[in-house]
């Protein structure tokens, strides 16, 4: 009887160190997803932030540019929005913006 229950007692151990090992072998999958994905998205915010000041180096707010085949303007509000942001964002704090 000592030696079936010495036996037993073996097998539980065995299934719980097996049992932790898939845990922790698991834990360590999520985390290394995680990681990845948060990699993924810190590269995709860079290439995006790196995207928008490409395009801001492209347009000189002192510039004429002449846009043909804007039917609807719609570029030209972007651009000219995304000036009057830029000019609202550099001006002294308390400054008065003008409206133009």
């Amino acid at each position: 009887m000592a030696k079936a229950k010495a036996k037993h007692r073996q097998r539980v151990s065995l299934q719980k160190r097996r049992r932790d090992l898939i845990k922790t072998t698991q834990n360590r999958k999520q985390k290394q997803e995680s990681t990845s994905r948060k990699r993924k998205a810190e590269e995709a915010r860079k290439r995006e932030a790196d995207s928008r000041k490409a395009a801001a180096r492209l347009f000189d707010p002192t510039s004429r540019t002449l846009l043909v085949g804007e039917g609807n303007f719609s570029f030209t509000r972007a651009l000219v929005r995304r000036w009057e942001a830029e000019r609202r964002a550099s001006a002294p704090p308390g400054a008065e913006n003008p409206q133009s």
